[in-house]
């Protein structure tokens, strides 16, 4: 790809993957988008509910497994903010030029919002990521349509 796009994720967690499968796959797009040579950055808000579970349910292994992490990806870009007045101001200095912003699943609603009452203004497209059983809203129709 000739054109090296400015992408921006948001995650609940990219350091656990405590009851978070998805991290799995995000870390392994991320990475690739990166070795592609686009510019990505990845958002984690402090204290997330999958670092708070992963140390309250494995006591002293939580560390072992956070280490594991920063050891694995090292390269990823990731950074930290707080769900609090502050997002707006972080949010706008963090997106201002981004080509794409994507949000996974399981971010508050607040901090949703906000990214979107930012689109326009910056000018980036966002993509909502939803990786649970959501595949159809409608039931399908039957038969099947053929294809030719």
């Amino acid at each position: 790809m000739s054109t090296r796009l400015k992408l921006r994720f948001f995650a609940h967690s990219w350091i656990s993957d405590w009851n978070h499968g998805n991290a799995h796959f995000l870390r392994g797009l991320v990475r690739e988008l990166m070795r592609s040579g686009h510019d990505v950055r990845c958002y984690e808000q402090s204290g997330s509910w999958s670092v708070g579970n992963l140390m309250q349910q494995e006591g002293e292994q939580s560390s072992v497994a956070l280490q594991q992490f920063w050891k694995t990806f090292p390269e990823l870009d990731i950074r930290f903010y707080r769900d609090d007045e502050s997002f707006r101001e972080f949010a706008t200095e963090e997106l201002r030029g981004s080509d794409v912003v994507l949000i996974h699943e399981w971010n508050p609603p607040e901090v949703v919002n906000t990214i979107l009452s930012l689109k326009e203004q910056l000018g980036f497209r966002v993509l909502l990521h939803d990786t649970h059983h959501r595949a159809f809203s409608a039931p399908i129709p039957r038969p099947l349509p053929t294809l030719p």
